[in-house]
């Protein structure tokens, strides 16, 4: 018995129903009241029954019964009677027949993907909800009843945990399971088993390629990393969740230095599908007093894949990239890189993102300080000149003095003091005249300083960050280049194996092939009926038989057995 089939008995005027053995088929006519004939291997069934037989075993791929045969011609009993009245189906007994069709048609796991409402517990530890599908304008397509009973919510509950998920209203998710009527309300549900891992993470893993993709297609890509860093950062505007880890670790090392930085905080949600909505409203209120802020800083802690993927959002990645402040990013763990970390200047903790803030202040307080040095140096080097060049003076005004006194014997006082009174005039307006000169080159030189020292920090600055910049995309396109090799791999691993499947179920069906046997010298005996005989005492003298072989079929006749 190689295929389903139902088949009119015309001396029996009944349906006879062939099939090779599956329990959930042999269950399923029971239902349906069907009797099993030991002798014949058939279930056997009244022929008023045919129209609900065929609708009901058709979808399950059954053949026949043969056209143009009716129970009635067969019967010569019943030729005139009335029609005879159509199978009635009891209520249960229908919803078991959906069951078992259910399972013959819909074999093994279901992975289906939707988005959960209606999410509402239930009694004990079972949960219900309704797994929708939308279209583009976000209108519900499609939706199916779906139940998590208690056993296998604790597992969904783990492995949604285990990749910073919840089972929460709004959630796309894959879920396992499989089709079951549930008769009391009339109704097909979804019951879940488990929740399929590798769309979550693949979908997060599409959507961040596709940002970035866009980003590059549009130049934006290195927009706010090409963006200088302010001399001074002490004006912080803080986008974050308030209450978190992250906010208290990040204003507590600022706290502790010795700066008087100047912190805006920005209350937003960190994860859920919230998160985007809450950043962009608070880069866009940055963005409309950006003179009031020197830099802007995105940060949270630590999460799940799924949380920390909430912050790989275009519209987030679009006000990053145009943001007319420095941005500075310090999302997730040290190995977790999302499309922020690409885009703009990243830190791998919110600790190290002040830390990198105070650091800036230290060196340009550093830079200050040598100029007050260098200026209070060369200060002090032209007083010690002023004065030295004034001693001078004095001394040579006291040898004039000395010189005059000895004149003084020999001219009239008045002549002396006219002399003298010149003479010291000229030597002060000379010495006023060289202290004036030496101050102003003091401070032309002071300048000049201020001027070289400012020229060489910014040109040390330019080079640290183009090598700074350097370094981050050598390492995102080698990190990048190493993800997308685990994924090819794993994709032809998963390919190979499919092959392999295949290939094993091609050569099950050549060997379970009936023309196979017939080719190796075996022959297939049909009786006048149709049915398959497999035993000596089921044929009957004066039958007339059937014999298919490899190449045709010979009809024979019973004269006698032996």
């Amino acid at each position: 018995m190689s295929r389903r089939q139902i088949v009119h008995n015309r001396s029996s005027a009944t349906l006879e129903v062939s099939f090779p053995y599956r329990s959930d088929l042999v269950d399923m006519m029971r239902s349906m009241r069907g009797r099993f004939s030991w002798e014949r291997k058939v279930w056997v069934f009244p022929a008023h029954v045919e129209a609900a037989l065929v609708q009901a075993l058709h979808p399950l791929g059954f053949e026949g019964p043969e056209e143009g045969v009716s129970p009635s011609a067969a019967s010569p009993d019943r030729g005139g009677a009335a029609e005879e009245a159509p199978f009635r189906w009891g209520v249960a007994a229908l919803w078991q027949s959906v069951e078992r069709a259910l399972r013959v048609a819909l074999p093994g796991k279901l992975y289906v993907v939707g988005e959960l409402e209606e999410v509402r517990p239930g009694r004990g530890e079972h949960r219900y909800a309704r797994l929708v599908e939308r279209d583009s304008e976000g209108a519900v397509v499609a939706s199916i009843r779906i139940v998590l009973f208690a056993r296998a919510a604790r597992r969904v509950d783990e492995r949604l945990a285990s990749l910073g998920a919840a089972w929460e209203q709004g959630r796309v998710l894959c879920l396992v399971g499989s089709l079951a009527p549930y008769a009391a309300r009339g109704e097909v549900q979804l019951v879940v088993e488990d929740v399929d891992e590798d769309f979550l993470l693949g979908e997060a893993l599409r959507r961040k390629e596709q940002v970035l993709q866009a980003l590059q297609e549009m130049g934006l890509a290195t927009r706010n990393l090409a963006r200088p860093w302010p001399d001074l950062p002490l004006r912080v505007a803080l986008v974050t969740a308030p209450e978190s880890d992250a906010c208290h670790d990040f204003l507590e090392t600022l706290r502790r230095s010795s700066y008087p930085f100047v912190v805006s905080l920005f209350a937003v949600r960190v994860q859920g599908k919230h998160c985007a909505a809450d950043v962009c409203a608070a880069l866009d209120r940055i963005a409309a007093h950006a003179g009031h802020f020197d830099v802007c800083v995105l940060t949270r802690g630590g999460g799940g894949k799924l949380d920390l993927a909430a912050w790989d959002d275009l519209d987030i990645a679009l006000r990053v990239a145009n943001h007319p402040a420095k941005v500075l990013v310090a999302i997730g763990h040290e190995l977790d890189r999302g499309v922020l970390d690409e885009i703009a200047h990243r830190e791998k903790t919110p600790t190290a993102a002040a830390s990198s803030l105070v650091a800036l202040v230290d060196r340009a307080a550093q830079r200050l300080h040598d100029v007050h040095a260098r200026l209070l140096q060369a200060t002090s080097r032209g007083l010690r000149e002023a004065r030295s060049e004034a001693l001078g003076h004095r001394q040579r005004l006291e040898r004039a003095c000395v010189r005059f006194q000895a004149r003084s014997a020999r001219t009239g006082p008045r002549a002396i003091e006219g002399r003298v009174r010149r003479a010291v005039g000229q030597a002060l307006a000379r010495a006023s005249r060289r202290r004036a000169r030496a101050l102003q080159s003091l401070l032309v030189q002071s300048r000049r300083l201020l001027r070289l020292a400012a020229w060489e920090r910014w040109r040390q600055g330019k080079r640290r960050i183009r090598r700074l910049v350097t370094q981050e995309h050598a390492r995102a396109s080698h990190l990048h280049a190493e993800r997308a090799r685990g994924l090819t791999q794993r994709i032809r691993g998963l390919m190979r194996r499919h092959e392999e499947g295949v290939e094993a179920l091609e050569r099950a069906l050549r060997l379970a092939d009936p023309a196979r046997w017939l080719q190796l010298g075996y022959v297939r005996v049909q009786g006048a009926s149709g049915a398959v005989l497999t035993r000596r005492e089921q044929a009957r003298t004066q039958d007339r038989l059937t014999l298919h072989f490899a190449d045709g079929a010979l009809a024979v006749r019973v004269d006698k057995e032996e």
